[in-house]
């Protein structure tokens, strides 16, 4: 009996020995294929696949429910600057997309464009062979969920497949029911996760529940910086419109106290907005910004025009702010 005490107790002293060799392992020796664990259970190709993915200009999903339009998504990326100058060159740099087959629903791309882009072919071939099964796409909720898995499903066989390399990419798909009283947002993984929020007016007035705001890409503090100027802003309004949304957007993804989002231009050859100054031609570090709505009508971009009205009162706001004080 003794000695299987005095056994039992030695293998228990190894046992910080064994825990201590497991986490100083070499992160090289695992990170060169996918489906390769880590002696403490993690996957770095995935793990670095998701970095990529948030390696992008913010971008900014927030729902809204409008007393006269019903529940509304706005979606608001930068649309990056590109050498052409034309029109079809200035299209494919945009991160806010619409599929024809599915005019209710609208995909913003976060991480790296080129893996985007191949998951967006393999979108494509779901919903035109399922029109050619079923015919064309009218309601919008219930293929939310279905382009997401799809995408989903691409990533995942990539993330855990022998010889794969993980997509740096994730998408925000969404979609507004037919009469105004619900939606669907979905957000993807690099790993194949989705997540999936769906919302009612019913259910809202109820729980009193808030919008939802989703904040992918650049750094932590960034995206921290945005979520919680939206909330502030909105947080005052009651009953808050879309054009009330789209404008705390714009105010939170441009109006920055950070001295690297600048007037459209190198901190060298241009002041920064380190006061809160609106930049001159609503652009910053990042490119031109890009505003979708998706509603119960489809989906729609907000003109330039548009955006010149909400920079000039925000702007006036703003300067009045300043006088106060």
């Amino acid at each position: 009996m003794q000695k299987i005490l005095r056994t039992l107790l030695q293998s228990l002293a190894t046992l910080p020995a064994l825990c201590m060799a497991s986490s100083s392992y070499n992160a090289y020796n695992y990170d060169m294929t996918t489906p390769l664990f880590t002696p403490d259970g993690r996957l770095l190709q995935v793990e670095y696949a998701s970095l990529a993915a948030e390696r992008s200009p913010p971008l900014v999903a927030l729902s809204v429910e409008d007393r006269e339009e019903g529940h509304a998504i706005i979606l608001a990326a930068f649309r990056q600057p590109c050498s052409s100058s034309t029109a079809a060159a200035a299209s494919r740099q945009k991160r806010i997309i619409s599929l024809p087959n599915c005019p209710k629903i609208a995909l913003a791309m976060s991480g790296v464009l080129s893996d985007a882009v191949d998951l967006l072919r393999v979108v494509r071939q779901h919903v035109d062979s399922w029109q050619r099964t079923y015919g064309v796409v009218e309601t919008a909720i219930d293929d939310v969920a279905g382009i997401a898995t799809v995408i989903g499903d691409a990533c995942q066989s990539h993330a855990f497949g022998g010889g794969l390399r993980p997509y740096g990419a994730s998408f925000i798909v969404c979609g507004v029911h037919d009469d105004g009283n619900g939606l669907s947002l979905c957000k993807t993984d690099p790993s194949g996760a989705v997540v999936q929020l769906r919302s009612t007016a019913e259910v809202d007035r109820k729980e009193g529940r808030k919008p939802y705001i989703i904040v992918m890409g650049n750094d932590g503090i960034q995206k921290e910086r945005i979520h919680r100027k939206i909330s502030d802003i909105l947080g005052g309004i009651e009953d808050a419109t879309i054009r009330d949304s789209v404008e705390a957007i714009i105010e939170a993804m441009l109006i920055n106290d950070d001295p690297t989002i600048h007037n459209g231009a190198d901190s060298s050859t241009s002041g920064s907005s380190i006061d809160g100054e609106f930049p001159k031609d609503i652009q910053s570090k990042h490119g031109v910004p890009e505003i979708v709505i998706v509603s119960r009508k489809g989906v729609h971009e907000v003109d330039e025009e548009t955006l010149s009205e909400l920079e000039r009162r925000i702007m006036e706001r703003s300067s009045l702010t300043n006088n106060d004080k």
